[in-house]
Order: structure tokens, then C-alpha cells, then sequence
């Protein structure tokens, strides 16, 4: 990551560097000085310090610029963790690239499908429309079995930030009328949901 030495955010975000180059023994983490490397800062259009580049082989997968220490984490673990299946996957360096470069789009434009974990459920589905439809862009849905209740239950890997949830229904009016979120709630039953 490029960094300064009079850059407060810089220093900031270097003990959290630090823990994951730790946590994280296999990956390569690099300092680089923004005053000391001014070739290799021009060479790659840095303008702003910290800012971080993830790579894949020689190739320039990510960039973040700022000191977002969650973000970081979650960049850091997505790659780290998930480098097996999206990065290794038997793949050529630019289908790496490509894959790395949806899994990340993927990760901080809205699709947290790729974050989920064998938590997930949906009680009351039809079959052939199961919970997996709602992350799909298609014409699939997730219908109830018999009457107008689903009773759907979403884990994730890590610590995510919801700020938003989209729901889009067919144009005939079969769509949810209401919506009950309860967040930190597991193995909830239908009366467990309605009670709160």
C-alpha cells in the first residue's frame, strides 16, 4: 500500500496492516513510501495516500484510496480466503483477473450472495424456488409452498453493512405486501417472527 509518513489516516491504518500481514502469512503486503518511490507513485497515477492495490500475478485486480479499516478487512479477507476459488480456479491470468475483478464488483456494488454461508434458509418455499432465486438476474422467484408466509433467514461469512435491500416483484401484483427484518435473529419460527 502507498502511504506517507505525515499522512494521519496512513498511520492510522497501519497497525490494522500490520495484523492482517499477520493473520494472513501467505499473502504480500508491501509499504511504499509516497515520498521516498515518486517513480514507481508516477508510474502508477497515485495522487492519494493510503491507498491500496490488490493484485493478482502481475495484475492489478483492486484499488481502494482511504483508510476504511472494514473495508480493507473485507477486501483483504475476500481475497485471502476466496482466492482458491476465484483466483486459482484453474484459470488463465486474465480469467483470473476477470473473476477477481466480479467477485469484487460484486462485493462492494450490492451482491452479498458471494458472502453467504450454510446458514441460509427459507422456510415455506415452493420447491424449484428456492432462497438462491432472489440473488439471481433472471425470472426465477422465491414462492411460498401454501399460503402468502416466507420465512427467509440469511447468514454471512463476515460482518456486513446493509444500508439498503431492493425487492423486485413480478408486474402482477403476487409481490410481498409486507416485510418484517429482524436482524441477529436465528432459527426463528414462524410465531417467533410474528411476536417480534
Amino acid at each position: 500500500y502507498f502511504t506517507a509518513k505525515w499522512c494521519g489516516p496512513c498511520q492510522s491504518i497501519a497497525p490494522v496492516i500490520d495484523r492482517l500481514s499477520v493473520t494472513y502469512p501467505n499473502g504480500i503486503f508491501l509499504k511504499i513510501d509516497f515520498d521516498s518511490c515518486k517513480l514507481i507513485v508516477q508510474a502508477l497515477g497515485i495522487s492519494s495516500v493510503p491507498t491500496f492495490h490488490f493484485y493478482v500475478g502481475d495484475k492489478l485486480i483492486k484499488q481502494q484510496i482511504g483508510a476504511n479499516k472494514s473495508t480493507l478487512e473485507n477486501l483483504v479477507k475476500l481475497f485471502m480466503e476466496s482466492s482458491d476459488e476465484i483466483l486459482q480456479n484453474t484459470l488463465s491470468a486474465d480469467s483470473a483477473k476477470d473473476a477477481a475483478e466480479k467477485a469484487v464488483q460484486q462485493f462492494t456494488e450490492g451482491d452479498v450472495s458471494i458472502l453467504l454461508d450454510n446458514r441460509c434458509k427459507c422456510a415455506n418455499s415452493q420447491p424449484g424456488f428456492s432462497y438462491e432465486n432472489i440473488f439471481n438476474d433472471d425470472d426465477k422467484l422465491l414462492k411460498s409452498d401454501c399460503d402468502g408466509e416466507l420465512l427467509l433467514q440469511l447468514g454471512f461469512k463476515n460482518l456486513v453493512s446493509l444500508k439498503s435491500i431492493k425487492f423486485v416483484a413480478p408486474a402482477d401484483g403476487s409481490g410481498p405486501k409486507s416485510i418484517k427484518m429482524l436482524v441477529n435473529q436465528q432459527n426463528l419460527s414462524f410465531d417467533d417472527a410474528r411476536d417480534n
